[in-house]
Formats: structure tokens, sequence, C-alpha cells
């Protein structure tokens, strides 16, 4: 199995080469690789030419800024024809050093009804000093999947489905799950929205074509910084709604709208949880904004719930 990698890069010239290092030091050496530099006015080119060099998996695409969701599809676009699955991996993060070996051969082992395998994540420093973690903590190991009404914990072993994913964006960042190219190219581009959401807005199409099989271990070194799109809770506020209403739209079968309608449910239950969870943990700044947002959560609902 021929697996594909796109790293995307804006003005990364501090991280892009951990990240393309992560991949040429990783245990199996059949991948291909596209940089798709989005714009950078910094050495982010040069950094990622220099590595590319005497490397003939290795190549470089430069277009004018588009941001996330049209810098995957460049890449994507490159890798179809020779890949039979891809991975996007974010400029700033870094693989773990058997990472697609792990994941490519639970995906080839798996049947066909599996359109991709995810592992999960832990923390580095902007410096890339890595935070210490237990997996059984890690986020998104803990997951629920809609039933009727209902809402019921997954074991390890289930896999996650659409069920699982219209309640929350399970799959922390795109590069953790290599994804089987079939699969991406019937879901469709990558589709723009503000505050970063399109991964999870991208993921659960590619959930109604089949499932994806969670590896409970650490597969991927996610980069914190002041500022990023997953330490910015306002900004990614701003897709949930959106990604919402395309849930309650013919864009998706009237079963799948009727279980999309549950899960935003018990996805505005869980963000009272999380403002009662830093209220307890004494966090009286992070409860207040976590309870405004639940508010305006189940505000959406009740708006919408009727259009499902």
């Amino acid at each position: 199995m021929t697996v594909g990698v796109v790293i995307i890069t804006y003005n990364s010239e501090s991280y892009v080469k951990d990240a393309m290092l992560s991949i040429i030091r990783q245990t199996m050496s059949d991948w291909r690789m596209v940089v798709v530099d989005d714009g950078s006015q910094d050495k982010t080119p040069e950094i990622a030419r220099q590595l590319a060099e005497n490397d003939h998996r290795i190549s470089i695409v430069r277009q004018a800024n588009g941001g996330p969701g049209a810098a995957r599809n460049t890449g994507f676009s490159a890798l179809e024809g020779a890949c039979d699955s891809i991975l996007f991996l974010d400029g700033d993060d870094a693989l773990e050093v058997d990472a697609l070996q792990a994941l490519s051969a639970r995906l080839e082992k798996e049947g066909k009804d599996v359109v991709g395998v995810y592992g999960l994540s832990r923390d580095m420093s902007q410096t890339g000093l890595v935070i210490d973690a237990n997996v059984n903590d890690a986020w998104g190991i803990n997951r629920r999947e809609v039933r009727g009404f209902r809402s019921v914990a997954l074991p390890l072993e289930s896999p996650t489905t659409f069920r699982a994913l219209v309640i929350w964006c399970i799959i922390q960042t795109p590069g953790l799950a290599l994804v089987k190219t079939r699969a991406l190219k019937s879901a469709g581009p990558w589709v723009p929205l503000p505050g970063g959401g399109e991964d999870w807005e991208h993921w659960l199409r590619v959930s109604t074509m089949g499932s994806f099989v969670m590896l409970p271990v650490f597969t991927l070194r996610k980069r914190v910084w002041l500022g990023s799109l997953s330490t910015d809770g306002r900004s990614l506020a701003r897709s949930e709604p959106l990604i919402r209403a395309k849930l309650a739209s013919g864009a998706y079968s009237p079963e799948q709208r009727s279980i999309a309608r549950w899960g935003e449910f018990h996805a505005v239950i869980m963000k009272f949880s999380w403002s009662i969870k830093d209220l307890r943990a004494g966090l009286v700044d992070s409860a207040f904004r976590q309870f405004y947002r639940a508010c305006r959560a189940m505000m959406h609902f009740f708006g919408r719930a009727l259009r499902y």
C-alpha cells in the first residue's frame, strides 16, 4: 500500500522541517509526500525545497493563499493517482516515527466498509517539547454515538461512525487519519469554513460511506500555541452552526438527518457538562465561557430541530 502525505504550510519556517522529517524518518518507506505552501511570506518554501532535493518521494507545490481547505485539495489532486490512502498533516505538527506503518497496516487489514484509520495525539510546545500524557486520557478516546434518541458510550474496539461524528468531531486533527483515496474522492473536496471546522465537515461526508477505526495509540504530536485554531474556542464555535445547518439540509438522507438531530441534542448536553466540569475544577472564567456557548448551542438546536 502506497501512502500519501499532504503537508499544508503557511509561514511555517519554524516548524515545517520537523513536520517533513517526521515523514522522512518513518519506519515504512513506501510513501509519497507533497508539501503545499499556501502563499508563505517567510522561508518556508526554501526550507521545504532543501529537504526535498535528494528525495524523489517529495514534491513541493506553491500557490496563492487560500486557506487550509484549498491547500488540502491541491495536495489531494497531486497524490490521488499514485496513492491508495492519504493523510493530511498540518505544517506545525509531527507524526510519531511508526505512525504510517501502524495506520496503513490496520487499514489494509480492515474490510471494504472501513474508509479510514486514525490514532490519538499528544501535545507538544512551540519548541517541540512533548508534554507527558497517558493514552487513556487522550482527547477523543472516550466516544459516544447516537442510538435512537439516546447516546451510548463506545468500547475501544468499536468503529467510529457517522452516528458518533454527528455529536462531535472525535478526530481531533486531520493528521491523525489515514483515509482511503477512493473515499476521499467520493466525498468531494474540502470546503473552507470559518474557524477551522472544515475537517469535521469533511469527515462527516466521508463517514456516510463507511466507518473509521480508532487505534488507541499516539500517532501524532500536536503543537499547541497561543492563537492557533485549536486553542481559539471563539473561532471554532463559528463553524459549528454552519456544519449543523448542512446536516439538517437535503445534503443528507432523512435517516441521516434524524441521527444528526439527536447528535446535536447530545452535543448541547455535552457542552453543559464541560461547563460544570470547569466550575468544579475552579476554572470560573472557562466555566462561564462554556456555559455561554452551551446556551447559544441550545438556542441554535431548538431553532433548527424541526428542519432536520
